[in-house]
C-alpha cells in the first residue's frame, strides 16, 4: 500500500512539474517580442485565414424556382494536405508531390513574390542585412529559382548560375561564404559562420513572406 501511495504522489509530482514548465514555456512565450509583434500584425480573429490557395472557391449561385439567386457561403480550406521531404543521402530531392505544390500556388512567379518580400524585409532587419553586401543583386530571384528547382526538379537555377559561373557568387556555397564575409559586419565577426539566433530570424521572415505572398 505504502508504495502504491508513493507512486502516486511521484506521478503526481511529476505532472506539477510538466504543468509548471508547460506554464514557465508560455509565459516566455508571450513575453517574447518577435512573437508579441507578430500576434499584433495578424488580423484579430483567433484563426488567421487560409492562404488563398487553399481556399474553396465559392459555388456559382443558382437561380431557384422563382428567378431568385440564392447565395451559398462556403469559406472552408481544403484539407491540409502532407508532402513527406525525400531524402538520397544528405541531399533532398524533388518529388511529384511537392512539384505539384509549386504549381498550385503559381509557380516560379509565386515563389518570387515570397522570396522578394523576403529580402524586403531582411533588408531592414539589422541581423541579417549585414550578411548581404549589396542590395542592388536579384537576391529574391535567385532564391526563387533555387527554391523551384529544389522542389520540382527544373533547370531555371542551374540555367542562372552557368550565366554567372565566373562571377564571385555563383552558387549557395559561395553566397554563404560571401555572407560570412561581409564588409558591412564588424570586423570581429567576419568569417565566422551562422548561429542559431540568426538562423531563428531567418525563418521567422520567411514565414511573414510566406502570409504576405
Amino acid at each position: 500500500m505504502l508504495r502504491i501511495r508513493a507512486k502516486m504522489f511521484a506521478s503526481k509530482s511529476k505532472d506539477h512539474q510538466q504543468t509548471d514548465r508547460a506554464r514557465v514555456d508560455e509565459e516566455k512565450l508571450l513575453s517574447d517580442a518577435d512573437l508579441r509583434a507578430e500576434r499584433q500584425a495578424l488580423p484579430s480573429s483567433s484563426s488567421p485565414p487560409a492562404p488563398r490557395h487553399l481556399a474553396k472557391p465559392k459555388p456559382e449561385p443558382e437561380p431557384d424556382g422563382d428567378g431568385v439567386e440564392e447565395k451559398v457561403e462556403n469559406d472552408e480550406p481544403i484539407p491540409f494536405q502532407y508532402i513527406p521531404v525525400v531524402m538520397q543521402g544528405n541531399k533532398q530531392v524533388p518529388t511529384t508531390g511537392s512539384a505539384a505544390l509549386v504549381d498550385e500556388i503559381g509557380g516560379l512567379p509565386s515563389l518570387l513574390g515570397m522570396t522578394s518580400s523576403f529580402y524586403d524585409k531582411a533588408f531592414q532587419d539589422a541581423t541579417l542585412d549585414r550578411f548581404i553586401r549589396s542590395h542592388a543583386d536579384p537576391h529574391g530571384e535567385r532564391f526563387s529559382k533555387w527554391i523551384h528547382a529544389k522542389l520540382t526538379g527544373s533547370d531555371v537555377w542551374n540555367e542562372d548560375r552557368r550565366a554567372r559561373v565566373h562571377e564571385p557568387v555563383h552558387d549557395r556555397t559561395s553566397a554563404h561564404v560571401a555572407a560570412w564575409h561581409s564588409p558591412k559586419r564588424p570586423a570581429s565577426e567576419r568569417g565566422r559562420h551562422f548561429k542559431l539566433d540568426e538562423c531563428r530570424v531567418w525563418m521567422r521572415l520567411h514565414f511573414w513572406a510566406l502570409r504576405d505572398a
